[in-house]
Order: structure tokens, then sequence, then C-alpha cells
């Protein structure tokens, strides 16, 4: 009788401590994982965020100037022309990497989910504001607006880009960012 205690006691705490092992292994993996996922979704919140300021501070920029009238303002407008839409092509390259994002916040971060949600509201607001730039545009802008009207229009475009909407990005994009930070505190 003692042997087979002693053997089915070996046998009990034999899986026991596999079992112990597995729990062990199988929770570390899964922290490792999340953390894994917290350093993918912090750095295309970052790359996103460098990105949407990059274009629009540029387009904010083209908003400033005024219509060409020289031959050598009209030059200097050609070139920024150029690259804004270089810059609008990296951007919008951007817009499809930033996809993940959303996907890892609904997949594993809920709590994210708010202050993402604001940030996106930003992305439209600046969005908007451009469009009303573009519009003013000489080949899309209505025969009733001057060139000086649209100019002015276009001015506070630009202004209301780099003075406001802009550092609204920013502050929210840190503040999502100090939130991934925290996150990774939490799970370590």
């Amino acid at each position: 009788m003692d042997a087979i205690t002693t053997t089915l006691l070996t046998i009990a705490s034999g899986l026991i401590a596999a079992l112990s092992v597995h729990f062990l292994t199988l929770t570390r993996w899964r922290q490792d994982y999340r953390l894994k996922k917290l350093e993918e979704l912090h750095t295309a919140v970052h790359n996103h965020e460098v990105a949407i300021s990059e274009y629009y501070t540029r387009a904010a920029l083209y908003c400033l100037k005024p219509e060409p009238v020289t031959e050598n303002e009209k030059n200097e407008l050609s070139n920024q022309e150029a690259a804004l839409k270089s810059y609008l092509a990296q951007y919008q390259q951007d817009e499809k990497a930033a996809s993940i994002i959303k996907l890892l916040i609904k997949a594993y971060f809920k709590r994210l989910w708010p202050l993402y949600e604001q940030f996106e509201i930003i992305v439209v607001k600046l969005r908007d504001e451009n469009k009303k730039a573009v519009a003013l545009m000489p080949e899309f802008r209505p025969k009733d607006i001057t060139t000086e009207e649209a100019n002015k229009i276009s001015y506070t475009v630009g202004m209301t880009l780099i003075r406001v909407i802009l550092p609204e990005l920013n502050a929210l994009s840190k503040e999502l960012l100090d939130a991934i930070v925290e996150e990774v505190a939490r799970i370590r």
C-alpha cells in the first residue's frame, strides 16, 4: 500500500509541477505577446501622427501663400505643389499602414478606444479644414469668389491648421502614447 501511495503522490506532484510550469509559461508568453503588440501600437501611432503633422503643416504653409502674381512666385508655388503632392503620397501610404492602429486597439486594448476616437475626430477636422482651402484653388474656385477673398480664406485656413488643430492633434497623440506606456506598466 505504501508503494502505491508513494507512486500516486509522485505522479500527482509531477502533474501539478507540469501544470504550474505550463501555466507560468503561458502567462509569460501572453504578457510578452501583449507587450510586443503595445510596442507595435506605439510605433504605429507615433509614425501616423508624424505623417499627419508633416502633410498638414505643408498644406497649411501652402494655404498661407497668396496666389502668385510674378513668374518667380509661380515657380516657387509650383515647387511647393510638387512637394505637397509627394507628402500626400507618403501620407496616403501611412494611412494604409495606420489601419493596424484601429485593429490593435479593438482586438487587444479596448481601454484605449475612447482616446483613439478623439484622435480620429481631430484628423477629420484637419481634413475638413483643408478641404476649404482646396475648394478655393483657382481650378476649383467658384466664379463669384475673388482672388483676394480666396487668399484671405486660405490664409485663415492655414492659420487654423497651424495654430489650433495641429496642436490639438499633437496633444492628443501625446496623451494616447502616454496611455500606451501606462498600459505597458500595467502589464509588467
